[in-house]
């Protein structure tokens, strides 16, 4: 298989930017020699920027991961308030990320995966059963305190692991 490069469009801390994510055996994001995340302030610096290193970007429609709605829930801590949907995606952006620059943000598995199952099955996906049939699951206050620190600890990994270009 070979990468595929797309634009990844993030809130964080009200500020838009953009990634360039790739799918491969392996998702990740674009780094730089050092091993850091490499930002843009604007889709067209980072078309630039691809077409100066010869990165050929798909086109699609951009999603965004809005970092912001889990920097809230972290505050609030309402499980209430849990975009599952949003929250699944940012948990995922999390694993690129940690896999593009060879970390973790998450130690004891079989709690994380737990929590995974929950936000992957409650998200409103396509193959989903009828709203009627939706999943909405249960936290123990150990899921809801594990999900509060595995977010935080992703939203650090990224915001340390950050160099931007063309900001």
């Amino acid at each position: 298989m070979e990468k595929e490069y797309y634009i990844l469009w993030y809130r964080l801390e009200n500020r838009d930017a953009y990634l360039i994510w790739y799918s491969d055996e392996t998702d990740g994001v674009l780094t730089d020699s050092s091993g850091k995340i490499i930002s843009f302030d604007t889709k067209e610096r980072l078309l630039e920027y691809a077409l100066k290193v010869k990165i050929d970007i798909k086109s699609e429609i951009l999603e965004l991961h809005n970092i912001d709605i889990v920097s809230e829930w972290i505050k609030a801590n309402d499980p209430e308030k849990i975009n599952f949907t949003e929250f699944n995606n940012i948990w995922n952006l999390w694993t690129d990320i940690a896999n593009s620059i060879n970390s973790s943000f998450y130690q004891d598995s079989y709690t994380i995966d737990k929590i995974y199952d929950k936000l992957f099955w409650s998200c409103d996906l396509p193959t989903a059963a009828a709203e009627d049939n939706r999943y909405f699951p249960e936290w123990t206050e150990d899921e809801l305190a594990a999900m509060k620190e595995l977010f935080s600890n992703g939203i650090n990994m990224f915001q340390q692991s950050l160099v931007s270009l063309g900001n």
